[in-house]
């Protein structure tokens, strides 16, 4: 028999068609609808960085999963996706790496939805079950290439060969088997990457839990430490916002920055 839960997102999925986008919505995303002037530059280093972005609906809880369920099934992840090309010469001889971080596979322990549902559904006595959103998954990876995703938005950053090895490295070191929403999965590993090549970008978006949902007509709980009130995560979407607006403001203040869009 289905659990509650479960059923209460399933209702989501199924009622997703009927979602239209809001004032608020388009409001959020009134930056995909401006021009961007590009250009494309050839350099002996580079960092490319993809974002495969969904457009979600942060409005509210319930916006966000019927946009989440209108992705869900089509492969590729619900949420998007972000990850690098790094390239340059290593003794005269070009190289590239190409990918992201990803995990959540669900082979070592519950993927995220699924634990905070099995906590509920267990009737956990610290009343907290969203706080599974907070751990950390040890089933992380490096995703070589795109891992199936489409890229909605794309940029290049010429580099120095300092950079380049700095990059190299911090690619080489990255600790890929930890998975963790909050500050160490796709967008902040692209967004470290660029720090490193002197560019900073936004990545974090923040989602207000309640501290309780109705449903069947009993209240299911979802948190009583109020520290759990706010879940802060990395998302494709707020990334892809903060490289348009880099390429718009480099355009205009860096001769030498070397940007496209695809």
């Amino acid at each position: 028999m289905m659990h509650v839960v479960r059923v209460v997102f399933l209702l989501l999925c199924l009622t997703s068609c009927g979602w239209r986008p809001s004032v608020a919505y388009r409001e959020y995303y009134a930056h995909l609808h401006k021009p961007i002037c590009t250009r494309l530059l050839d350099s002996d280093y580079f960092l490319e960085i993809y974002v495969s972005a969904r457009h979600l609906d942060y409005t509210t809880g319930k916006t966000l999963l019927q946009t989440i369920a209108r992705h869900s099934g089509r492969g590729a992840g619900e949420f998007g996706h972000a990850w690098i090309r790094l390239e340059g010469l290593i003794d005269g001889q070009r190289m590239y790496i190409e990918g992201g971080h990803s995990g959540e596979t669900g082979l070592l322990q519950a993927k995220y939805f699924d634990g905070v549902m099995d906590y509920i559904e267990s009737g956990e006595t610290d009343s907290n079950p969203i706080r599974y959103l907070w751990a950390t998954q040890e089933d992380g990876f490096f995703q070589e290439g795109s891992g199936g995703h489409q890229a909605t938005f794309s940029i290049r950053i010429k580099l120095n060969s300092e950079q380049f090895q700095d990059i190299l490295a911090f690619v080489k070191n990255y600790s890929f088997e930890r998975y963790r929403l909050t500050d160490h999965q796709c967008c902040s590993f692209v967004a470290e990457a660029a720090a490193l090549a002197g560019v900073e970008l936004q990545h974090l978006q923040t989602v207000h839990i309640p501290s309780r949902i109705y449903f069947g007509g009993c209240w299911l709980p979802l948190w009583r430490d109020c520290k759990y009130r706010e879940f802060v995560f990395g998302s494709p979407d707020v990334l892809e916002k903060s490289l348009m607006q880099h390429v718009r403001q480099s355009f205009f203040t860096k001769e030498n920055s070397e940007l496209y869009k695809k």
